[in-house]
Formats: C-alpha cells, structure tokens, sequence
C-alpha cells in the first residue's frame, strides 16, 4: 500500500493490521510536493533554468490515446508519454 498523503497531525485511523499481516502487505509513503514546492518548480521552468523538452520520448494526439497508454506501459519504453488534444488540427 502506498499513501500519497496523510492525515493531519495527530489524526488516527483505525485499522485491522491481520490482513497486512496474513498477506504480507506493506504499507509506504511517498512524499509528493508541498505548494511551495510546486511554485518554485513551476518558477524554474518559467525562467528556463530547468529544460524538460527532453525528457518527453514521445507525443500523441488525443484520437491515438489508446497507443500512447500502450507506450507508456512497456518497460524502458517511454520516459514520458504526452497526449496533445489539438495536435494535428
């Protein structure tokens, strides 16, 4: 199990742990970012200081939707798999 987010501070949430246990389910966190890191990170885009145009392997329009989840499926296939909805128009 992985939580993307928590609760607030002191919040608790009962849970029967058996099943984690019998089925040897882990549970992870995953830190993803705060506001203020999602406004310095579009902040450095905006200036240039940051070029991504190279991480997107590949660009489909909306109407190839199906192949481009395909792509992005295989392993080692696709770093990063953009849909354009107005792409070809």
């Amino acid at each position: 199990m992985l939580l993307f987010a928590v609760g607030k501070p002191g919040e608790t949430i009962p849970v029967d742990f058996n099943p984690f246990w019998r089925n040897d389910i882990s549970i992870k966190t995953s830190y993803g970012a705060a506001p203020v890191d999602n406004r310095e990170s579009l902040e450095l885009l905006r200036r240039g200081s940051v070029q991504v145009a190279d991480l997107i392997t590949h660009r489909y329009p909306l109407e190839d939707i199906g192949e481009a989840f395909r792509t992005a499926a295989q392993p080692g296939g696709a770093l990063k798999v953009i849909i354009e909805p107005n792409r070809g128009r």
